[in-house]
Parts: C-alpha cells; structure tokens; sequence
C-alpha cells in the first residue's frame, strides 16, 4: 500500500493530494482543517450508497388511457419514511405531486388520473414518475395514450 503525497497551501486553503492507492476508499469522506498553517485530513468511512431495490415501484396499466395505480413498497426495516411521489412530463417539468408526507412499512398505491396540478387533463405521451423515500430516488415511466 502507498502513502499518499500532500501538498497544503493554507494560503488557498488547499490540499492536492496525489498518489493514492488503497489507501482510501472510493467512498471515504475527509474532514480537512487549516489554522495557522497546520493540516488535518482524517478518514471517515461513510455507507455507500445503496441501489434502491425494495421499493417494488410499477404501474399499471401501462400504456393507460383515462387513469393508472402507481405501485410501491416501503420495507419492514424502514418502519415510518418520508415519501414524494411526483409526475414529470418528457422536458423534465413537473406535472404533478400526487403523495407528500410520512409512510409506515408496507404496499400502497396512489391513483393518477391523467390531470396535472391544475385538474387539466394532460395528452397523449410519456410521463415519468419518481419515488423519493428517505431522500432515495427511483422512477419509471408510463404512456398515456388517448
């Protein structure tokens, strides 16, 4: 294992650290301190971030014409979670937020009637929805044909 190099200008308040090997993990944190000169970096493990799996998210129908059930799981293991359920059209603007607020453990699913946050119905086309639990993120899309 290689020791990395430092370089500290505390004039900058900059580090440059080059040479590092496993020495430090990829998901490693560093806290950096200057004062007078004098430097600190210490490694702090921090959990990588884990791929979003048990959400379960789908809808069906899809493609749908009229109305569709966005479906999804929060598990056991996260007891009570802050959950976003949001709509998007193809440019990325929202259409809709159709669940804000706290969730326990278990399946639910939330009705989207083709209507935006207005009550206007929305065309024909792809829509995208995402799921935020905890500040964890997964999306689908669905096709609304008329």
């Amino acid at each position: 294992m290689q020791a990395a190099n430092q370089v500290v200008d505390t004039s900058k308040k900059e580090i440059l650290i080059t040479g590092v090997t496993n020495a430090l993990h990829k998901y490693s944190r560093f806290t950096l301190g200057v004062s007078s000169g004098a430097s600190a970096i210490e490694p702090q493990p921090v959990m990588a971030a884990q791929p979003v799996k048990n959400f379960n998210l789908s809808n069906y129908p899809n493609p749908f014409n009229g109305e569709t059930w966005i479906r999804f799981t929060i598990p056991n293991q996260m007891r009570s979670a802050a959950v976003r359920l949001e709509l998007f059209n193809m440019l990325g603007q929202k259409v809709r937020t159709l669940f804000t607020g706290n969730l326990n453990a278990g399946q639910y699913r939330l009705k989207w009637n083709g209507t935006n946050r207005f009550g206007q119905t929305m065309g024909s086309g792809w829509y995208f929805y995402r799921l935020k639990v905890n500040g964890r993120a997964v999306s689908g899309k669905l096709l609304m044909v008329k």
